[in-house]
């Protein structure tokens, strides 16, 4: 009997509600697997996508859920997606590579409409992409979320999950998780009616709130296309809400919800109209955070003084308060403390009007590369997200490291590890590094070679101790808010606050 040809199966109540409705047919799992089988799922297609669904009286390790899915997929061209069920958790493992990513203990219904959406795709070629759009996220703290140029990260994170509102919100929103188009529209909450042959108007109530825009699953809210007049479907919806006068325009692609506002400059940011949006994507949003959908992208959220209004105004109180304190804490504390490091590295005992001109330019370089690879993690310009061998080099993780040392009140060591870590990061940007994944950027703020940069050569001399290194890099990378000490989210500071 073939896979194909078995017959449902699901052992207990246990599971039985996992991914209902599709047809789990029954395979035997490895001897050397410590796991229960459920059953097997494909996909669509020449060798489709398998999601094999087992379940475990115990949390399995990342190195069993890996052994599992290498004794099943046997180097098969088939992608496989292991889940295992446990609890009320679910963990993945998949779906390709020699060393498969695993993801332990995550949200089960959010695993369950990530099964169910690869499943759907037309193709394994299909289901990969879907998956590898998703899976680098879940590890995140706003998995599902996307938020470019508008609100402020911290914002989303913290103050969003303060509101009055936010576990009615997720009430609401649970239903419309698991929907798609014009369903997942009316979920929200909204009255749809045709604008023109590609947009629609959304309601709320009686109020007209919104441009919609239905992609297909080819189409991209970027690129142009035919169906829009050779315009991006962004651009072509940004026209017709003009026309309207109305504040917002919507795209829904898929499980993605994306809100645009179609005033010129709203936004932390500070950027182009098509490149200030926040994006809900409900197949990957947990249930415990199902509020994000409605909060941000709801009839309820558009309305003028609506929910994202809301957030927004506090997201532009606390970007601002950001920029202020974080100018403050460059000019008093992480400039000053690198250009007195730099003196005493240098062994400059009486230094002339040069010397010091010099170091001040070495300490601004310094500055200004750690506020670039900053930058540029937060805005996926850097593998943070993708790449662990980077992740764990990364700013962003010294950033957590020092907030873990500022809440147990260490002290800083006599050593210089901070500088040579920071260092060898620097040397990756500026030459690139393939195992990180870090391409060359090779520009001159990170060259070390003289007759570009005297400043960098000088700097390639010299260490600064964690004494001193260490407190400049918590001031500048870490922000006090309402759980203490966190990383800055760089995001939230626009093109102005850089400049400054």
């Amino acid at each position: 009997m073939t896979d194909r040809d078995s017959p449902d199966s699901r052992p207990d109540s246990r599971t039985a509600d996992f991914l209902a409705g599709v047809t789990l047919r029954r395979v035997p799992l490895p001897d050397s697997a410590p796991l229960q089988g459920v059953g097997l799922a494909l996909g669509h297609g020449t060798s489709p996508l398998e999601v094999l669904v087992a379940a475990s009286p115990t949390r399995p390790s990342a190195t069993t859920l890996r052994s599992a899915w290498k004794a099943r997929n046997a180097g098969r061209a088939a992608p496989l997606l292991l889940v295992v069920l446990h609890d009320d958790r679910a963990s993945l493992c998949g779906p390709a590579g020699e060393d498969p990513p695993a993801y332990v203990a995550l949200d089960r219904g959010q695993v369950e409409r990530i099964c169910r959406e690869a499943l759907e795709q037309p193709d394994r070629h299909a289901a990969l992409r879907a998956l590898r759009d998703v899976l680098p996220s879940l590890e995140s703290d706003l998995a599902g979320l996307r938020n470019e140029g508008f609100l402020a990260t911290h914002e989303l994170r913290a103050g969003a999950r303060l509101r009055a509102d936010w576990h009615e919100s997720s009430r609401k929103a649970r239903g419309a998780l698991a929907k798609r188009g014009t369903d997942l529209l009316r979920a929200l909450g909204f009255g749809i009616e045709p604008c023109d042959a590609v947009t629609s108007i959304l309601r709320a109530g009686e109020r007209k709130v919104a441009v919609a825009v239905l992609l297909a699953r080819d189409e991209s809210p970027e690129l142009s296309g035919e169906r829009f007049s050779g315009l991006s479907p962004i651009t072509y919806a940004l026209t017709v809400a003009d026309r309207e006068n109305l504040s917002w325009v919507v795209v829904q692609h898929g499980a993605k919800v994306r809100v645009y506002p179609t005033r010129v400059g709203v936004g932390v940011g500070r950027r182009g109209r098509t490149e200030t949006y926040v994006e809900c994507h409900a197949g990957l949003l947990p249930d415990a955070d199902a509020a994000y959908l409605w909060l941000l992208c709801s009839a309820e959220a558009l309305v003028p003084g609506g929910t994202l209004e809301q957030i927004l105004e506090a997201s532009g109180r606390f970007a601002g308060g950001l920029a202020e304190r974080l100018r403050e804490r460059i000019y008093q504390s992480v400039v000053p403390r690198l250009a007195g490091g730099i003196v005493n590295a240098r062994g400059l005992t009486k230094p002339t009007a040069q010397d010091l001109a010099d170091t001040y330019e070495m300490a601004l370089i310094v500055l200004f590369r750690l506020l670039f690879i900053a930058y540029a993690e937060d805005k996926d310009l850097l593998p943070y997200r993708w790449n662990g061998l980077y992740r764990r080099r990364s700013l962003k993780t010294k950033a957590q490291e020092l907030a873990e040392l500022a809440r147990k009140a260490a002290a800083f060591d006599a050593g210089d590890t901070l500088w040579e870590e920071v260092t060898r990061l620097i040397c990756a940007v500026d030459r690139g590094n393939r195992e990180w994944g870090v391409p060359a950027y090779d520009g001159g703020l990170f060259s070390e070679e003289q007759e570009i940069s005297a400043a960098g050569a000088h700097l390639a001399t010299i260490a600064v101790p964690n004494t001193v290194f260490g407190p400049a890099l918590r001031d500048l990378l870490l922000v006090e808010g309402p759980e203490g000490l966190g990383p800055v989210d760089f995001r939230s500071l626009g093109v102005r606050e850089f400049g400054t």
